[in-house]
């Protein structure tokens, strides 16, 4: 059954987020902000699909952010990319 969970999930929610995350069929995540990121490294970590539609940069929230290139992350498309270089495969 299709459920909506309002929790810390992932890493952030310490061991109950990971089992919350493990135990999910997919991990949807729309205009979230902030916590895309989070969203894309808790999903990744427990191997569960998921799917996200990132909207702001956030690149003076989030400085650090680099492509493996090393250029910062602030457009668009340049988060995509940091996204997507997340992916061990």
């Amino acid at each position: 059954p299709f459920g909506v969970r309002r929790e810390l999930f992932g890493e952030a929610g310490g061991e109950a987020g990971m089992a919350l995350a493990r135990g999910a069929a997919l991990v949807v995540g729309l205009h979230t902000d902030e916590v895309t990121e989070a969203i894309v490294d808790a999903a990744l970590a427990a191997r569960t699909p998921f799917a996200v539609v990132p909207c702001c940069v956030f690149s003076r929230l989030f400085p650090g952010r680099r492509l493996r290139s090393g250029r910062p992350v602030t457009s668009h498309p340049s988060l995509v990319a940091y996204l997507l270089e997340k992916h061990p495969a």
